[in-house]
């Protein structure tokens, strides 16, 4: 299998910071774009990407062995705190891993 493109393709950063399975995933809402996922939304700001050859060494892609991650219940919060100005705490009563 390739993955191929030409020179449009850009990158930016997202709102994401890591997402791992035992520790979670770290999300940062200021930097959230809507509609990026849309045809012709703008591209100010984002980075183009750089492309390998067609006749380079492929990158190997990986995927997570084991189950797919899967939504299996949705706990209420049991209370909510801001230790610092902007930083949020959510209690959910129990150990989530």
């Amino acid at each position: 299998t390739r993955v191929v493109t030409d020179g449009n393709w850009t990158t930016r950063t997202g709102p994401i910071a890591y997402s791992d399975l035992l520790m979670g995933e770290g999300y940062d809402a200021r930097e959230a774009l809507a509609g990026w996922d849309q045809p012709g939304a703008p591209t100010d700001g984002w980075d183009r990407v750089v492309a390998s050859p067609l006749d380079s060494q492929p990158a190997a892609l990986n995927w997570p062995l084991g189950p797919p991650i899967r939504v299996l219940q949705t706990l209420p919060v049991i209370e909510l705190t801001e230790p610092a100005p902007g930083r949020w705490t959510f209690d959910l009563g129990q150990n989530m891993v």
